[in-house]
């Protein structure tokens, strides 16, 4: 997909760099040991792992993407168009994965219902040997088959021994955060500082782009 605005070249390939660190080839990172091995086999410095070398790289280029000339905000709106061009394709890509979920649940449902079918007409005929134990066709490349396997249907504790029980002691909370933190904005100053502890209050500042 591709971005839903224009974006400045150069301020558009450092924002790609920065924002997926798999766009640092292992090549790039191969010529840096190469080059790096030769200049400090004298200094004894450490050569950067792989992880390392992405992680110095991202830094390099945000503090590229600030000190390149220009106004900060011709470079905040390249970087917000960048942001929301990425949101669209997100959006897009959640639209596309529900649609194949629904599609894989109906195929899936469709398998199922033939498989029940094919079940009931099975044991229909060959009622006697599936319950034996036994029962196999071979129906052109398809082959049917039949395996025994057991479960606990139903139970009735009052007939279980008794050391099958164990008695258990559980206590819950029964508010959720939102719930806890309107119940604490409500309290007045006294008891906010008889719960300050019990409730751990965050205020967050939440970054909108519109």
């Amino acid at each position: 997909m591709e971005n839903l605005y224009e974006l400045d070249q150069k301020i558009a390939d450092i924002i790609y760099k920065m924002s997926d660190p798999d766009n640092f080839s292992e090549e790039e990172y191969k010529k840096y040991v190469n080059l790096e091995n030769n200049v400090m086999e004298d200094t004894g410095k450490k050569v950067l792992t792989y992880h390392e070398w992405i992680e110095w790289k991202s830094e390099w280029y945000e503090k590229l993407l600030w000190e390149m000339e220009g106004k900060i905000e011709d470079k905040l709106e390249n970087v917000g168009k960048f942001i929301k061009s990425m949101e669209a394709e997100w959006r897009m890509y959640m639209e596309e994965a529900r649609k194949l979920s629904q599609k894989s649940q109906i195929a899936n449902n469709k398998a199922i219902r033939m498989k029940m079918y094919v079940d009931e007409i099975l044991k229909k005929k060959y009622k006697s040997q599936i319950e034996n134990g036994w029962y196999k066709m071979k129906a052109g490349i398809i082959d049917y088959g039949y395996r025994k396997s057991t479960v606990v249907a139903n139970v009735d504790e009052e007939k279980l021994p008794k050391d099958f029980f164990q008695e258990v002691k559980e206590t819950r909370l029964t508010k959720n955060k939102t719930e806890l933190r309107k119940w604490y904005e409500w309290l007045d100053d006294e008891e906010k500082q008889k719960y300050k502890n019990a409730v751990d209050i965050q205020t967050n500042y939440n970054l909108q782009i519109k």
